[in-house]
């Protein structure tokens, strides 16, 4: 297993394949145990301090959580770990971003 400096807010590798650092941030495992030094860019307060945002491509703010259809809204596409399909690109922005969470 790789363990890698918390403060690097370059890097973000997650602990396995099965999910995304994005999808671990969302789903609130940051401060797990199995995620110390892992997901740094997605998990560290420091590095949310230095992005506007967070990790949802296409986002500037987190005031905006429009949908990209009337399909499926923002809780339900971020829940069904859409965040990070291509579709979704500019959309849902405070739903999927990391660091729109309170």
């Amino acid at each position: 297993m790789q363990t890698l400096a918390t403060s690097n807010c370059d890097s973000d590798i997650p602990p396995t394949a099965e999910h995304n650092c994005q999808q671990q941030a969302i789903a609130k495992k940051c401060d797990e145990g199995f995620m110390q030094g892992f997901c740094c860019k997605s998990c560290s307060p420091k590095c949310a301090k230095n992005k506007a945002v967070g990790t949802q491509p296409g986002c500037s703010s987190c005031d905006s959580d429009t949908p990209p259809t009337a399909d499926h809204n923002c809780e339900q596409q971020a829940k069904n770990d859409k965040c990070g399909e291509s579709f979704m690109k500019g959309f849902c922005c405070k739903s999927c971003s990391p660091n729109c969470k309170a």
